[in-house]
């Protein structure tokens, strides 16, 4: 009997086993058949989009995101299901940020948290903002971008490869701006009236500072008399005159 116990419960551990084996075997071919979304770079992206193009193939909808971000890792299976559910209508990408820096710095103006997802139809980018529910971003795929606000909708931004030297010089002030404007953009907004006083004080101060500098300088070298400089003037012209060669 003890025997035939322990048998049992073998053959009991080794039906779990198996069904365990098919579960992982299914969920393989089903992750097999699933079809994932496209994995973007920085060469690739334009290839296969064509976003700066007015007349694409077909409308892109992109996930840019950073590996380490935790919502970001949320989103990725359901960007991969919402993959499968839209194939053939559109494409759906996702693009690694902390490798592919030059699409990071291209979308910068778009891209300011992670996970941002995009879509791109006609030279146009429309922003997403609404939930992680997969119906709710097929709806937005499937024509939802047309109520987007304006302020979610712009232009896509030029290829750097497409810039000729002029643009490539405006995008770089563009840059410089940009940066002067996020790093001390916030003391503007948050201490406005601090600023101000400061400013007015260094002015004050610096008219103060330049007029004590002119008393000094008039103090140690007193002014010339009247009408010293012109007949200096008139005395080098004579000179200058005299030192002229005759012509014959």
């Amino acid at each position: 009997l003890e025997t035939s116990g322990k048998m049992r419960r073998t053959l009991r551990g080794a039906h779990v086993l198996s069904v365990l084996a098919l579960f992982c075997v299914g969920l393989t071919c089903v992750r097999a058949v699933l079809k994932q979304a496209s994995v973007l770079t920085d060469s690739s992206f334009e290839i296969k989009t064509q976003s700066y193009d007015a007349s694409p193939n077909k409308d892109w909808f992109v996930l840019f995101y950073m590996p380490w971000c935790g919502f970001c890792k949320e989103m990725l299976p359901i960007w991969d299901r919402l993959s499968d559910e839209l194939d053939g209508e559109l494409g759906v990408a996702k693009v690694d940020l902390e490798v592919n820096t030059k699409l990071m710095h291209r979308f910068r103006k778009k891209v300011k948290g992670f996970p941002t997802m995009i879509l791109f139809r006609e030279g146009v980018q429309y922003t997403y903002t609404g939930t992680r529910d997969i119906n709710e971003l097929k709806g937005f795929a499937r024509g939802g971008w047309q109520d987007s606000p304006k302020t979610a909708r712009s232009p896509v931004p030029q290829p750097p490869e497409r810039m000729n030297w002029f643009e490539t010089l405006l995008a770089a002030l563009d840059d410089f701006v940009e940066g002067i404007t996020d790093g001390y953009g916030h003391i503007w907004r948050d201490h406005r009236t601090e600023l101000l006083c400061a400013i007015s004080t260094s002015f004050s101060f610096g008219g103060i500072f330049g007029f004590l500098i002119k008393i000094f300088i008039d103090a140690m070298l007193p002014p010339l008399p009247p009408g010293t400089l012109p007949r200096r003037k008139a005395q080098a012209a004579a000179a200058a005159a005299q030192a002229k060669p005759k012509s014959s």
